[in-house]
């Protein structure tokens, strides 16, 4: 099974250190999903869930005039389960 998050941080971003946090924070967000999605699928589809693989983008979000600076993140993950 393959499930596909995108999120978006706003914040700063370069090389500071508010915008190193905030990808820190993008990435751990991305993590807790995946480690919290076979509980949710066993819940209402499966059976013996687990988590075999995830990947993480981090990107720079910049528009002209500042709007929208921040992160956005995409996770992939790849959960292997039993129907029930």
């Amino acid at each position: 099974m393959q499930v596909n998050v995108s999120l978006f941080l706003p914040g700063p971003t370069g090389d500071s250190d508010e915008a190193l946090k905030l990808r820190e924070r993008a990435r751990r967000s991305i993590y807790e999903l995946a480690a919290g999605e076979c509980a949710i699928v066993d819940q209402v589809l499966t059976k013996n869930c687990r988590l075999e693989s995830v990947s993480v983008n981090v990107n720079t979000n910049r528009q002209s005039g500042g709007q929208n600076e921040g992160y956005a993140a995409t996770g992939n993950f790849t959960l292997r389960a039993t129907l029930k």
